[in-house]
């Protein structure tokens, strides 16, 4: 699942919004949210291209794309 806060939080400090990231994707602003949020799946394709978009280091993929959650 994806670490939304982590990535929301990248958003902002790229200077970039869900809806500019989405055309970037060629995906709809609600579904990139899904994706983001774990309600709907991200596939490994997607989660590399989001993160090239949010110049992400690969070394840092885990950390944003792993999340556990605890209930």
């Amino acid at each position: 699942m994806p670490n939304e806060k982590k990535i929301r939080a990248r958003i902002v400090e790229q200077g970039l919004t869900i809806g500019e990231i989405a055309l970037k994707m060629e995906i709809s602003a609600y579904t990139l949210g899904k994706k983001i949020s774990g309600k709907a799946k991200m596939t490994l394709d997607e989660a590399w291209l989001l993160m090239s978009i949010l110049n992400i280091p690969d070394s840092e993929f885990i950390l944003y794309f792993f999340c556990h959650q605890v209930a």
